[in-house]
């Protein structure tokens, strides 16, 4: 099964209401928090074995709050091994987590299959 199949069957199985985008081999997913509604994404990269999550905020960085938020951007990713935050300032100033992890592969030998991290191709 691929990685995409997988995707799809884990957010159906858990419940999650998703938008397809196919041809990204991607799907959107709307959350809605205590206060405000927050994107996500979910896409796969099949020839590299890669998938990501993307969680994409709804709040906008104003004038104002530019400083700080990007203090925090830098600050947050300071230790953090697998992920990382992004400032996106040619979309409106938005901000991003970024999440990726590696997968399951099948061995060459057919005997099971093989948990891959990204750290450990870096």
């Amino acid at each position: 099964m691929s990685i995409h199949d997988q995707m799809l069957e884990f957010l159906s199985e858990e419940g999650f209401d998703y938008e397809r985008h196919d041809e990204q081999r991607a799907v959107r997913i709307d959350h809605q928090g205590t206060r405000v509604e927050w994107g996500c994404v979910a896409q796969v990269w099949e020839d590299q074995r890669v998938f990501v999550f993307y969680s994409v905020s709804p709040l906008r960085p104003t004038p104002t709050t530019f400083g700080p938020t990007s203090e925090f951007v830098h600050r947050a990713n300071i230790g953090v091994l697998v992920g990382n935050f992004e400032l996106d300032l040619d979309d409106g100033v938005k901000v991003n987590y970024e999440k990726f992890q590696g997968v399951e592969v099948p061995r060459d030998d057919g005997k099971g299959s093989v948990k891959m991290d990204l750290l450990g191709k870096i």
